[in-house]
């Protein structure tokens, strides 16, 4: 029986999910929140990173302006991080669709970014990876499942920061996105990372 990459990816993000998470401050790519249907306009997500113990509730704003590439969104919010100090976060997200896997069911894409945090220690961060997922449609509902499995390159700085400056930390994310409208112009996107990046979030994307 042939091996889809969204079966691989699922695998290991369920491997991945039961590494130890990691110290650090919210980190600003966790989730990433990034699958396979073309990139909504607006997003308003409830947070919850966990990182630290510490780290609190808080929220997430993904926004594609007109002006940028196709490929390409924003993001910023914040929340309460480690020490119960409040954080902040920033950063670009980048997705490329590759082409459909062989029978065109499973769709694949690469992703990258930069951003960075800033709470009881500062954060900058390269994320990269791959999110595979599929799309159902049927009349006015669609649903979409994706996982994706990448790497953070995280630099840490400040005084409170731990004692390595330079961390490179596995990632595997789960998400969903569910739209009762045909034209998809309100959907429903809930994702989950795993591993050493660990956050869940749920809002509403609107084109």
């Amino acid at each position: 029986m042939t091996r889809s990459p969204l079966a691989v990816a699922l695998v290991v993000a369920a491997l991945l999910g039961v590494a130890s998470p990691a110290s650090a401050q919210i980190l600003h790519d966790s989730p990433r929140l990034t699958g396979v249907l073309d990139e909504s306009g607006f997003g308003v997500f409830y947070l919850r990173p966990s990182s630290l113990p510490g780290d609190d509730m808080g929220v997430l704003v993904t926004w594609k302006p007109s002006g940028l590439p196709a490929s390409t969104r924003l993001r910023f919010g914040g929340g309460i991080g480690s020490g119960d100090s409040e954080a902040g976060f920033a950063g670009l997200d980048v997705r490329v669709p590759l082409r459909p896997a062989a029978g065109g069911s499973v769709l694949l894409a690469w992703t990258a970014g930069v951003g960075g945090s800033y709470g009881e220690w500062g954060v900058v961060s390269l994320p990269l990876g791959l999110v595979a997922g599929v799309v159902w449609s049927e009349g006015a509902v669609t649903i979409s499942p994706w996982a994706g499995v990448g790497v953070g390159f995280d630099f840490q700085f400040g005084d409170e920061a731990p004692d390595e400056d330079f961390e490179i930390r596995p990632a595997a994310d789960l998400g969903l996105d569910l739209s009762f409208d045909e034209a998809r112009r309100f959907t429903v996107r809930a994702g989950l990372s795993l591993g050493d990046r660990n956050a869940v979030a749920v809002g509403v994307a609107i084109r």
